[in-house]
């Protein structure tokens, strides 16, 4: 295991719960949850109050993906039962992802939100070497495994398989489309030097901004806010395909792929000024 805090990922702790120790040896298995609630902040407020959590909790509330990270993937979370005189269901290298939303309707999400999850999961996988794969079949009703299929499962899992347990999320959530989002080549990020310099160790400060308008500070690079943080929405489909330093020496000018031609006939891209301190 290279990393344990995903890098893309608000870290968010939750008070007085610091995990239930470390993992046990097993193949390493990604179990999708649904948090049957419709707000991050809603499943946050739980998680304090029962003290059963996950590692992540990913939502896509107002048509936007975040991520939530609240322990570091070497640890246990808790959001499985675990019946007194059974198998350690959470402790067996079970790495867990809570998605708000319902299982009912986990089969109809948006491609952005699915996207966004497996973003996250090829993380967790090259990170863990937990397989590509779904481990047993998704859908309206799959089976429950046994003890001995669980714990040499290695791959994407549900709740509805885990032993010992009575939930059936994820629901008939697409998990083809998980799996399958990565196969196509990473965009490249941009790199734009800070105007300030370098840090105190010599190394060069740069701003990274990818496709989505998010922007990384690097090296001590002045801090700039991400498209998202700004609540500007790219228009649909579109991506962010340039980044130059803004004339001011303060920012970024970052220009998307959503060419139009305006109301004299000239071509136009949307662009966007990000300044430090904005």
């Amino acid at each position: 295991m290279t990393d344990v805090w995903c890098p893309f990922a608000k870290r968010a702790p939750i008070p007085g719960h610091n995990g239930a120790g470390p993992l046990h040896p097993a193949p390493p298995k990604i179990v999708h949850h649904t948090t049957e609630g419709s707000s991050y902040g809603g499943a946050f407020s739980t998680y304090k109050v029962t003290g059963g959590y996950p590692h992540f909790t990913d939502t896509f509330e107002a048509g936007s993906y975040e991520v939530y990270q609240h322990l570091p993937i070497d640890v246990t979370a808790t959001a499985l039962a675990h019946p007194a005189g059974t198998g350690e269901t959470n402790r067996d290298n079970a790495l867990q992802i809570e998605h708000v939303g319902f299982a009912s309707t986990s089969y109809m999400w948006q491609h952005g939100y699915l996207d966004g999850i497996a973003r996250l999961c090829r993380w967790i996988e090259e990170q863990t070497g937990c397989y590509r794969a779904a481990a047993a079949p998704f859908g309206t009703r799959p089976a429950r495994l046994d003890w001995a299929s669980w714990h040499m499962a290695c791959g994407h899992l549900g709740h509805v398989h885990v032993p010992f347990n009575d939930h059936v999320d994820p629901g008939a959530i697409n998990i083809d489309r998980i799996l399958a989002v990565g196969d196509e080549e990473e965009d490249m990020a941009m790199i734009v030097l800070d105007a300030q310099g370098p840090d105190d160790q010599g190394r060069d400060s740069y701003w990274q901004v990818d496709s989505a308008g998010n922007v990384g500070n690097w090296n001590g690079a002045r801090q700039i806010r991400s498209l998202h943080d700004r609540g500007i929405a790219l228009p649909s489909g579109a991506k962010i395909i340039g980044a130059v330093a803004d004339p001011s020496g303060n920012g970024l000018v970052i220009m998307a792929d959503d060419q139009r031609q305006d109301d004299r006939g000239h071509w136009v891209s949307s662009t966007y000024k990000l300044l430090v301190g904005d």
